[in-house]
This record gives C-alpha cells, structure tokens and sequence, in this order.
C-alpha cells in the first residue's frame, strides 16, 4: 500500500514538477554568481535557508524525494498507469450512464496503445496498483475491467457504424484516434492477459 500511494505521489509530483519546472530554472540561474560572492554556509544557516523555502508545515528534509520524483517512474509506466487510474474513476459497471464513461475510458485506452509498446515494468506498476487493493476492490476492479474489454471489442470489431455511434453518444468520436489499428488491440490484448483476463 505504501509502495503503490508513493508511486501515485510520485506521479502527481511529475506533473507539478513539468508545470512548475520552467519557472524554477531561470531563478537558480540568476542566483549562483550572488552564492558565489557569499560565504560559504554552514549546515545550521543551509538547513535554515531551505526550511524559509517551504511552508510552515513541510519537511525540508522532503526536498531530495521531490527532486527524485520525476525519475521515480518512466513515461511509459506513468502513462499506463494513468490510463488504470482513468478506467478505475470513469468506469462503473451498473450504474446509469456506464456504458458511456467506459467508452470514454476505453478509446483513451486505445489511443494510448495506438502508440505504445508494452512493458514489463509499466505492467509491474498496474499489479502493484492491483495488489494494493482490499479484496472487495479487486473484485470491483476485475468488473471495471471486464466492461472495458468488452468495450475494445465493440469498438474495434468489424461494426464501423455501431462505434461511429457509441464514440459520438460518448462525446469522443472526433476526440481519438478511431479507427485504431490492431497494433492496438494487440496492446490491449497483451495488457488484459499480464493483468490475468484470460485465465480460463
């Protein structure tokens, strides 16, 4: 549970991290020619400086976990575990207007495998997200699931016209990358067998 809430850290921290990243460069660049003119500090006037940096509440000693956190998971692990967290918040089976968010969820699935190749550790990053799960959840999970695969399938079968109308009810039909091609579906299928969907 620990491992899978610092990976969900990690990955918020990434984002604020890009957003905030081109602010932040200009003012240490600026600042290192007056460092250089300063004495050096000692332990008790750096902790001191950094502590004024945070507010009241923070940890300085936080700073070094911040600083690691975009390298804490690769692209290609952030933006399937994205999609995870997508299907797991837009997808629920049995309740008024599923049908709807799963297609919404799916044809970002599918846009992501569009242009993607599947990795070990981007799966490892899903299971540990699983695994942290009570049973209960799991078993809301694998529903989730369950809907999302079927969703691929009557959105990438042969039936052009009955996806045209789903992904237009859904508000996504200009929105993604349909019609995908079986790069996708062949991403999607190797995701849903790593993840155990096709035992039995």
């Amino acid at each position: 549970m620990k491992r899978t809430i610092s990976l969900l850290l990690s990955l918020l921290m990434l984002f604020v991290l890009c957003a905030c990243g081109a602010a932040e460069t200009a003012p240490a660049a600026t600042e290192e020619p007056a460092a250089a003119e300063a004495p050096a500090e000692t332990p008790e006037t750096a902790d001191e400086s950094e502590a004024s940096a945070y507010p009241e509440n923070a940890a300085p000693v936080e700073q070094p976990d911040l600083d690691a956190a975009p390298n804490a998971l690769a692209d290609d692990q952030a933006a399937l575990l994205e999609q995870i967290l997508q299907i797991d918040a837009l997808v629920q089976p049995g309740t008024a207007g599923s049908s709807l968010s799963t297609a919404v969820a799916t044809a970002s699935l599918l846009d992501w495998a569009e242009n993607t190749q599947l990795s070990e550790a981007a799966v490892e990053v899903v299971m540990d997200y699983m695994a942290s799960m009570t049973p209960e959840g799991q078993a809301e999970f694998d529903q989730k699931l369950d809907a999302v695969d079927a969703m691929v399938a009557l959105l990438t079968g042969s039936d052009k016209e009955a996806a045209k109308s789903i992904l237009s009810d859904a508000g996504m039909l200009n929105g993604c990358g349909f019609p995908w091609s079986k790069n996708a579906t062949a991403v999607i299928e190797l995701l849903m067998q790593s993840l155990g969907r096709r035992i039995g």
